[in-house]
């Protein structure tokens, strides 16, 4: 029985690894993560509580897979997401900016429309 579970344990690890080793794999791990709230406050009424410290026990619980089976993709996977939301802000902040010059009149460059919603200019 020991050798059925040391080969179930080992494709299970290969599994992750093979989850980890692609990008799409990690950014699908870093939002499930982020859903688990494993770095956010907890916070409300009694029952909110409880099913965010479920949800979070998760998270843990699947970080310290992830940590096990490959810690340095696990960095990996933690330098693109800061990356990804420092251009997401960056983003959001010249959307605003945009916004703010057409509410003001502001134009900036004549040459260029901005288009509410987005951030394209036009």
């Amino acid at each position: 029985m020991l050798h059925v579970d040391k080969r179930i344990e080992l494709q299970q690890a290969n599994d992750i690894q093979n989850i980890l080793n692609s990008e799409s794999g990690r950014r699908f791990l870093w939002r499930l993560i982020g859903y688990c709230g494993v770095y956010r406050d907890v916070e409300g009424e009694q029952v909110d509580i409880m099913k965010q410290l479920g949800r979070r026990q998760v998270g843990l619980y699947l970080l310290g897979i992830l940590t096990d089976t490959d810690d340095e993709q696990v960095f990996t996977m933690m330098k693109e997401a800061k990356s990804k939301d420092m251009e997401d802000a960056h983003e959001r902040k010249i959307e605003m900016d945009a916004i703010e010059r057409d509410t003001t009149g502001d134009s900036g460059n004549a040459s260029h429309d901005y288009r509410p919603g987005t951030s394209e200019l036009f």
